[in-house]
């Protein structure tokens, strides 16, 4: 590795966390100082963490200038990594993918403002769902695609252990049909489907299967030789794949491969070197793949909801730090962690990715690169005008993403990035998502801009600015820089209440069981057992039924999550694999239902017959109560059957 003393003074410098600004006056972007600066950052982020490994590559002026690994590519066998080595790259594949459908836009083949349904063998919904508009919601378009305008629900899922799992990408598609929420180019919601959706097109209409289409004619144009979308791994690639491992059973085991069915959006793998070769084509003359003027329109800003904020481009993300136009993309599938950003005005890009960590550590690298060599300049703090705290009390509240499911299990899912929205005793909104908490002032009547010291490491966008704004129905719409918006949650679906509804009703359910247990074991001691009518013993035992129902169905649903793969860490279930008898809490299920609705009846002829004393019809009709608030949540979030 090439290092110089003024190169190893800007790493200790940084992170040291001394003023960037002074340092970024006398110290250019040099070869030396960026390998120097990439080297220390990473090499820390992996002592620091316990990655195994990364690998890096950096262009600058049409040059390669850094391209290494760092750490071990398998701790297993002890081999290194370096800038041959295969990292999975996740979502960052799908600038592959749409790079295939512009090569195609410049041969007329594609047209991005068509109807896609011209070029597919099945249909899409025609309807919207969730949403108060009832008419024909207008055609999806390729643009819609490239942007994450489509308007579908997230299909999330669709992982696999075992190759002979994985369906064809026109099956696939077909299995895991989403639901259209939005109207066409109303709102940004990230999909998989949609850049699944995008290759598919890709596929029927170059007459290639869509990995063969990109190897021929993206990866081998630019030498991209050791870059693939296969699953599993061509024999002659398999052997350089950066394998994350974990101790399991007090033995060093290697992550398991994970295969997805939306080949196009995530299954790609690839080195540093080939991810130069890829970002010199976009910052240069498109290295014979795309057009100038093709690159030109694929990294202008095609969609944003406000002037203010950062919006999309075709594939890429807006992405402003330090004043800087970032067109970025993350990747992230399992254990990998990668990130990807170019610079154009500064003809610079950097590719990194990580064997482990989080979407943290790309952001951090690219920050601290930002912040060495083009410093933010420190401005004044905004002032908010007079009202602005009164104003902003209208948008407090919860706030769910439109990325999420509407239709499956998985909207359930949504809760953990929801996002939450405060106004503090000074008067500014406090914004707290993903476990990064934000104070955003007013700007103007509904558009506020981050009051921080720092960097955002928010995944999807810079989140400097925020921008609220109503639906057809009243309903608050908030939206971010980058690549998803948020609405209001109603007061039902928050948080808070879904916890409460059904932490709250098994605690009840669990007192009721216990006391009820106890109580017969007294009057059994003690030779007391009153005659009660047939209807009152009818009652207690379907709610007794119910209770039991409920704690079995938390039961279970607890033993599933917790049945985790002991190599990859996460839940069995993520993979579509469930343990042999899960299909049995089918009958708890059917139970908590059918005794949940009786229970309500059943308190009526309570308090109408006079059964027990007034304290125990009180319990009754609590029990009722919070069985129709339980089923109500379930139902809400697709959780019954």
């Amino acid at each position: 590795m090439r290092t110089t003393v003024n190169g190893l003074l800007v790493a200790f410098l940084m992170l040291g966390g001394l003023a960037s600004t002074a340092l970024a006056s006398s110290v250019e972007p040099t070869p030396e100082t960026v390998e120097a600066l990439v080297g220390s950052v990473v090499q820390g982020q992996l002592d620091a963490s316990g990655i195994p490994g990364a690998t890096v590559a950096v262009v600058m002026n049409g040059e390669t200038i850094v391209a290494e690994g760092y750490g071990y590519a398998d701790l297993v066998d002890g081999r290194l990594a370096d800038a041959d080595t295969l990292f999975r790259i996740g979502s960052i594949g799908k600038l592959f993918t749409f790079t295939a459908v512009m090569q195609l836009v410049e041969q007329g083949l594609l047209d991005l403002d068509a109807d896609i349904t011209t070029y597919l063998d099945f249909a899409l919904p025609r309807t919207l769902e969730h949403h108060p508009f009832r008419g024909e919601p207008g055609p999806i378009t390729l643009a819609h695609l490239l942007t994450h305008t489509a308007g579908f629900e997230d299909a999330r899922g669709g992982y696999s252990l075992d190759a002979s799992d994985v369906p064809s990408l026109a099956d696939a598609l077909r299995e895991r049909m989403p639901l259209r929420i939005f109207r066409p180019g109303e709102a940004v919601a990230y999909s998989n489907y949609g850049a699944a959706l995008a290759g598919y097109i890709v596929e029927r209409v170059s007459g290639q299967p869509f990995s063969r289409y990109v190897e021929e004619h993206v990866f081998a144009p630019l030498s991209m030789d050791r870059s693939t979308f296969a699953q599993p791994l061509p024999p002659d690639l398999a052997p350089h794949l950066a394998r994350a491992s974990r101790v399991v059973g007090g033995e060093l085991q290697r992550d398991r491969f994970v295969f997805t069915g939306m080949t196009p959006a995530g299954s790609t793998s690839t080195t540093a070197n080939d991810m130069a070769r890829f970002m010199l084509a976009h910052l240069g003359d498109g290295g014979g793949v795309l057009a100038p003027a093709t690159l030109e329109m694929m990294h202008a800003r095609q969609f944003g909801h406000h002037p203010r904020l950062d919006g999309m481009a075709f594939g890429f993300v807006e992405r402003t730090v330090n004043a800087q136009r970032v067109l970025f993309h993350g990747g992230d599938i399992f254990s990998y962690q990668s990130g990807l950003f170019l610079l154009p005005e500064h003809d610079l890009g950097l590719f990194v990715s990580y064997s482990g960590g989080g979407y943290a550590e790309p952001l951090t690298l690219f920050h601290t690169l930002l912040d060495a060599f083009f410093p933010d300049t420190p401005s004044e703090p905004p002032r908010q005008a007079g009202g602005a705290a009164e104003r902003s009390r209208a948008f407090v509240g919860e706030y769910h993403a439109n990325r999420r499911s509407y239709s499956s299990d998985e909207s359930l899912l949504g809760l953990m990035e929801a996002m939450h929205v405060r106004v503090d005793a000074d008067g500014f909104l406090g914004v707290s998502v993903l476990g990064e908490s934000t104070r955003f002032a007013e700007i103007e009547p509904g558009v506020y801009t981050a009051v921080r010291e720092g960097h955002s490491v928010f995944p999807y966008g810079a989140l400097n600015t925020l921008v609220f704004a109503s639906d057809d129905t009243g309903r608050t719409l908030l939206f971010t820089d980058g690549k998803v918006s948020y609405a209001a949650a109603p007061w039902y679906a928050t948080t808070g209440v879904t916890l409460l509804a059904v932490g709250g009703t098994a605690l009840v359910c669990l007192l009721t069981l216990v006391g009820w247990s106890l109580a017969s074991g007294l009057r059994a001691i003690r030779g007391r057992r009153g005659a009660q009518p047939r209807s009152a013993r009818v009652a207690r035992w379907t709610a007794a039924i119910f209770a039991g129902s409920v704690l079995v169905s938390l039961l279970g649903v607890v033993l599933i999550a917790g049945s985790v793969d002991p190599i990859l860490g996460q839940p069995l279930a993520a993979f579509g694999v469930e343990p042999a008898w899960s299909p049995l809490l089918y009958v708890p299920e059917v139970l908590l239902i059918v005794t949940g609705i009786a229970l309500t009846p059943l308190a009526v002829v309570a308090w109408y017959r006079r059964f027990w004393h007034v304290l125990a019809r009180l319990h009754f009709t609590l029990l009722a109560a919070l069985a129709l608030v339980l089923l109500s949540v379930l139902a809400y979030w697709n959780l019954l059957f």
